[in-house]
């Protein structure tokens, strides 16, 4: 069985060839109009769940615990995995209104596949800055959410307030903790697909649901956001954090950190990729059909 990434590939090779002919069909163009509908551009479709189809309000996108995904789930800066990118824009824009947006595109690609939110330019900015990322499915469902923030030496944060913050925040009651290293900034949080946690200094330790898959591969996408092709099928959520002392060089007086939110079956819609996956094969049957009547000379 393929994986939806390189169910996509396979797509995407098998449409080139085919729209070479009369009355070829868009990948592109399909995949745009699931993404539009996260967009907002097609009200009707706005609340579409990860599969593609409409869902009742607070349902959880297929393939994800709604404890994960819905009110009440992780979040960052009540921004959560599993809504649409026109919620989560307009939730930003309420967030900080002095954020500038741009699209986050594939490199040598324009084809958009998430959003950046950013006050400055990057953590070198001397006045800092807070660069919030998400990246979209095919129906423009938020799958991944990141923000960095960097601040000036003035208003660095204790590495035992950040530490605090952080598992106020998102350890889970009942969840397992393991191998956490008191004063470890580097803490990760994993679950599993009933929705369960185990709470540790990285998603690769034993036990852990969300290991890296064999031979993934990861692709810088912007200067604080990268691509991973494919994970595990026993994660559901991953959340990562980091910090570092990046002016100060007191390692107990962090000014830049950030906080990454993934969720692995939300990274590809089901709906839109049998639509092109429907496409493809119709569009290889027409282009038979156009040479059916010839005859090999003999």
């Amino acid at each position: 069985m393929k994986t939806p990434a390189l169910l996509i590939a396979a797509l995407a090779l098998t449409v080139s060839a085919a729209s070479q002919a009369n009355g070829g069909i868009d990948l592109k163009q399909i995949i745009k109009q699931g993404v539009d509908k996260g967009l907002g551009k097609d009200r009707a479709s706005a609340n579409a769940t990860a599969s593609g189809a409409a869902g009742s309000a607070g349902a959880a996108p297929v393939g994800m615990p709604a404890s994960l995904t819905g009110p009440g789930g992780p979040d960052i800066a009540g921004i959560r995995v599993g809504i649409s990118v026109n919620e989560a824009r307009q939730l930003l824009q309420k967030l900080n209104p002095a954020y500038k947006f741009t699209p986050i595109t594939r490199i040598m690609s324009t084809d958009q596949v998430g959003l950046q939110a950013a006050i400055g330019s990057d953590r070198t900015d001397k006045k800092g800055a807070d660069i919030f990322s998400l990246l979209y499915n095919e129906a423009g469902i938020v799958w991944r959410i990141k923000r960095e923030q960097t601040v000036t030496v003035d208003k660095a944060i204790l590495a035992s307030t950040l530490i605090d913050s952080l598992t106020a925040k998102y350890d889970q009651a009942g969840g397992v903790v393991k191998y956490r290293d008191k004063g470890n900034t580097n803490l990760a949080w994993s679950y599993d697909l009933s929705g369960r946690q185990l709470a540790s200094y990285s998603t690769n330790v034993n036990d852990s649901p969300c290991r890296p898959a064999p031979y993934a591969g990861s692709y810088p996408l912007s200067n604080t956001m990268y691509y991973t092709d494919k994970y595990v099928p026993t994660c559901a959520m991953t959340i990562t954090t980091n910090a570092s002392a990046f002016r100060t060089g007191n390692q107990n007086m962090l000014d830049m950190y950030w906080v990454d939110i993934t969720a692995p079956p939300l990274q590809h819609d089901a709906g839109a990729l049998n639509a092109a996956a429907a496409a493809a094969q119709q569009q290889k049957k027409n282009q038979e059909n156009t040479v059916r009547d010839n005859k090999p000379q003999l």
